[in-house]
């Protein structure tokens, strides 16, 4: 970029804080110190946004961490917090204690519509945006499958694969894939884009989208070049009402598996 006349965009850098509360005491000394070594890494005099991780909620200093963030806020090394899989009362038990939270990131897809519940609903009272991952469901939801038998020889497609046994197993999957397919033959697109444009429509999603290589970058760019109308949501919710789960709120089902 150095060499083109092509100016570089504002970037912004998001990272995940997930403290080691098994060899350090999560005190504000602990925090400063992971925040700045990732300052330092990173070779910037300020982090975008902190999204903070914690695994058992029975483990104490979660409240310490969040608010030791909002401090580092205040000091001006950290512009945002956020949250990632952090259940509706956990994110609540934050946020009433007066951290500045504006994002978690949470799964949540056609195949798993948790957040649903309780998660959006608190998220639009409280003006948090909510960043959506496994929107794709580790390629499940897209064309690649069409005629391709699903093995699950990726750690991606094993850690889906929970989601997809509970939302109905490979014959639920399979008809809503054929109903994605007859719609984005409709639209034009991919059936990732379909998908992708489905959880953007749920609320204040933000789709996160990981992929191996920049092949289908276009691709999924274009699920912000149109829009599900009444129809084509009304043909997807009959399917959806077939849905058997993933059950319970935000990560409560993969909290109690690891």
């Amino acid at each position: 970029m150095k060499e083109s006349d092509i100016a570089l965009p504002e970037v912004q850098i998001f990272t995940k804080f997930v403290p080691n509360v098994f060899s350090n005491n999560p005190n504000f000394a602990y925090v400063e110190r992971s925040v700045q070594k990732s300052m330092d890494a990173i070779g910037v005099s300020k982090l975008d946004l902190v999204q903070l991780h914690w695994w058992d909620y029975s483990m104490k200093g979660m409240l310490d961490v969040a608010l030791a963030l909002a401090e580092l806020r205040e000091k001006g090394l950290v512009t945002s917090i956020g949250t990632t899989n952090m259940s509706t009362e956990a994110l609540a038990k934050i946020v009433d204690a007066g951290v500045p939270v504006v994002s978690n990131q949470v799964q949540f897809s056609l195949l798993d519509r948790r957040p649903l519940a309780q998660m959006v609903p608190y998220c639009k009272e409280k003006d948090i945006k909510l960043f959506a991952y496994g929107t794709l469901t580790g390629g499940v939801l897209t064309n690649r499958y069409l005629s391709r038998e699903l093995v699950l020889k990726t750690s991606s497609l094993r850690m889906y694969s929970r989601i997809l046994k509970e939302a109905g197993g490979e014959k639920y999957w399979r008809k809503l894939l054929g109903i994605l397919l007859e719609i984005s033959n409709r639209k034009a697109v991919s059936i990732a884009a379909v998908a992708l444009r489905w959880v953007m429509q749920q609320g204040p999603f933000y789709p996160v989208v990981g992929m191996t290589s920049g092949d289908h970058f276009e691709d999924n760019l274009k699920a912000f070049s149109f829009s599900l109308d009444e129809f084509d949501m009304a043909q997807i919710d009959e399917v959806l009402k077939e849905s058997k789960g993933p059950k319970g709120d935000c990560y409560e089902l993969e909290r109690n598996i690891f």
